[in-house]
């Protein structure tokens, strides 16, 4: 052992004087080394630096216990954690040597193990050839006697992926950032930050929106929020979202009075209380997904300006607290412990509500709703009579009774008179001629009745499509598909339309009329200018003025001063000569009368 350890230090001496960075000199002859199953904690490309010193590490751990690393801590904790574990690590370092860091990679030791696994011949799956040493870098070149593992032993590696995260926010603990809010909304001002979207951002507390104090919409979906809190100073707030959070209740909306919109879906809410008291403007109201047993009316009574409410998904059995909403406009409550629907009638202003996936028995709560367009109750313990116990509803176009117990659709006609879609699949319906009765229905388009025992291969009607088309001529869609309608006369066929018979009469007649508009106003301004022309011709002298008497000369220039000279000086060649005021024309008659004075 002695030798081969003497061995050992004389190739690292002569690598020394080959330029190689000095090695730490190998322990006692009395250390134990016992390596169980090998194990060499390699480098990855996204782990922090080594300790200081450049230290190199090698731990072994005994086997069947496999080792849980974590890129983001350094080499030297994870060799600290390791050595607790009871595993016979020991650290080698530079011991202050200010060559380059040899670290061992993947790919290097990988290698080895190709080598020694080609040598003993065990068959394993990692057979590729060994690569020289001379390919890799100097920093990454290393000596195989610098691990010291038992040939019988195999080399075991841990590939752990990394859990950085990429979220600005999930890397600070969840904490809001201000600075960080107005580079994403890329505003330098704290007053110019309208909305903010934080939406999955690992946020665990509200809080550092003090400065936002313009602050419009505000998205704090999908975090890991308990409370609602912090908001004091976002007065003008409209709309709030924190749907997907783990938020027990409903508190601290205090100063958010122009709040409109509230989503606080999908959450763990177990009663409404005192939240809303303070939000009289809000419209629109989501509180479906969460653990809600009851509503009381006292709780809902502010909300007067509530127009959208949604209850689904919770444990809710009484809708009797809603009726003081007036201005309720959409309602929905699926998939809760409702058995009958209660009294609403004050909320007169509903349009569209669902009740499907409950125990309904009982609609009547329904009746006198004047202006109800889309009713849901599918999925319920509704029969025939239930259905006449809503009474008429003269505006109701969509009905979808599906899933119930109908066996008749007699009274459908006569209580929704303006019904467009019906969607009475699954029901109880076994006889033809009350299907028959839907031909009243003057506005109904689309139609779903299969799921009925009429339909069905022994029912009185299997193939049902085409009758049920002559039945109902207005029907477009059948069970999802489109048909086409059976009408008695046909239509002619309409030929493509030239251009010159696109006009019609009374087109024609209003260009007609245009153009005597402009030809009559044409005439008028005509007229206006020779009006003109005759005053102007009018206010001009009958006979031309006398010529002034001159002793000069023709052809000999006056006498005086050329400076000053007027207009009517230099346009004329004596004074003897008549002067003209008038156009052209009159001019040259001049001209000729002067020429045929003095020839």
């Amino acid at each position: 052992m002695a030798s081969k350890q003497s061995a050992k230090q004389d190739e690292r001496n002569a690598k020394l004087s080959h330029g190689q960075p000095k090695l730490a000199p190998p322990p006692s002859q009395n250390t134990s080394r016992k390596h169980s199953a090998g194990r060499m904690v390699r480098a990855s490309s996204n782990t922090k630096a080594a300790t200081p010193g450049n230290s190199r590490t090698h731990s072994g751990q005994g086997r069947n216990r496999p080792t849980q690393m974590n890129n983001n801590n350094n080499t030297t904790s994870e060799t600290s954690r390791m050595g607790k574990s009871g595993s016979a690590g020991r650290m080698k370092s530079n011991h202050g040597n200010t060559g380059p860091s040899r670290i061992m990679t993947n790919g290097s030791s990988r290698q080895r193990s190709a080598d020694k696994t080609k040598r003993q011949g065990s068959g394993s799956s990692r057979q590729t050839p060994p690569k020289s040493k001379d390919n890799l870098s100097p920093d990454l070149q290393f000596d195989e006697d610098d691990v010291d593992l038992d040939d019988e032993q195999p080399v075991q590696f841990l590939d752990v992926t990394s859990n950085t995260n990429t979220t600005r926010y999930s890397e600070n603990g969840g904490t809001i950032y201000p600075k960080t809010i107005l580079e994403q909304c890329q505003e330098k001002q704290y007053n110019k930050v309208y909305e903010i979207d934080l939406h999955a951002s690992k946020i665990t507390k509200i809080n550092n929106l003090e400065k936002f104090t313009c602050l419009r919409v505000l998205d704090l979906s999908s975090n890991h929020i308990r409370r609602i809190e912090n908001l004091d100073a976002n007065k003008e707030m409209k709309e709030l979202k924190l749907y997907d959070n783990a938020i027990t209740e409903i508190s601290h909306l205090e100063s958010t009075k122009e709040l409109c919109t509230l989503q606080l879906q999908h959450n763990r809410i177990k009663q409404i209380g005192k939240g809303l008291s303070y939000l009289r403007k809000l419209s629109v109201l989501r509180l479906d997904s969460n653990k809600l047993s009851k509503i009381d009316s006292r709780e809902m009574a502010p909300c007067g300006q509530l127009t959208y409410l949604d209850i689904s998904s919770n444990s809710i059995d009484n809708l009797a607290p809603l009726n003081c909403l007036s201005s309720l406009e959409e309602l929905h409550a699926t998939h809760n412990q409702l058995k009958s629907i209660a009294d609403l009638s004050r909320c007169r202003k509903l349009q569209e509500v669902d009740v499907s996936y409950n125990q309904v028995t009982d609609i009547s709560g329904l009746k006198n709703l004047p202006h109800l367009t889309v009713l849901s109750v599918s999925n319920n313990l509704l029969n025939t009579s239930c259905l006449k116990a809503v009474g008429k509803l003269k505006c109701l176009q969509t009905l979808d009774i599906s899933h119930n117990r109908l066996s008749d659709v007699d009274s459908i006609p006569m209580q929704f008179p303006s019904l467009e879609v019906l969607n009475i699949t699954y029901n109880n319906i076994s006889k033809w001629n009350t299907m028959c009765s839907l031909s009243k229905c003057e506005n109904l388009s689309e139609l779903f009745a299969s799921g009925n025992p009429f339909c069905k291969d022994n029912g009185e009607k299997p193939n049902y499509h085409s009758e049920l088309q002559t039945v109902i001529p207005s029907l477009e869609i059948l069970d999802g598909a489109n048909v086409k309608k059976s009408t008695a006369h046909s239509a002619p066929v309409m030929r493509p339309m030239s251009a010159a018979s696109i006009l019609s009469a009374r087109q024609v007649e209003n260009q007609l009329r245009t153009v005597e508009r402009d030809l009559a106003d044409f005439g008028a301004n005509l007229a206006a200018i020779f009006e003109s022309a005759r005053t102007t011709v009018g206010s001009l002298p009958s006979e031309a003025p006398s010529p002034r008497p001159d002793s000069r000369p023709f052809g000999v220039p006056s006498s005086r001063p050329t400076s000053h000279l007027s207009i009517r000086s230099v346009s004329s060649v004596g004074d003897s000569r008549p002067v003209s005021r008038c156009s052209s024309r009159r001019r040259i008659a001049d001209a000729k009368a002067f020429a045929a004075t003095y020839s």
